[in-house]
């Protein structure tokens, strides 16, 4: 079985984007919707452990105003309440 790599893409305001960016930020806050099919993704990301599974996920954060973007491993996703604390990683 080959590796799966999962990848959710979020939008980010330019003065957090740039935070994160250069990793003073290592987080990203999402609120939870049940609709949305990138919390299924981040779901499974917080209940497994990259590559003794096989899996691993990436986050894209999106500039809102220039459309730059720039991608990260998804290091940890941690739940809490109807939160979803996205620790970023590497760059992917």
């Amino acid at each position: 079985m080959g590796l799966k790599i999962a990848t959710v893409k979020f939008k980010s305001i330019p003065k957090f984007y740039e935070k994160e960016k250069k990793y003073i930020k290592t987080n990203t806050v999402r609120r939870y919707d049940a609709t949305d099919e990138r919390f299924k993704i981040l779901k499974e990301a917080s209940e497994k452990n990259g590559l003794k599974f096989n899996s691993l996920y990436v986050i894209e954060i999106i500039n809102t105003e220039t459309g730059e973007s720039f991608k990260r491993f998804i290091q940890d996703v941690s739940i809490w309440e109807n939160l979803y604390i996205i620790t970023l990683g590497s760059e992917a």
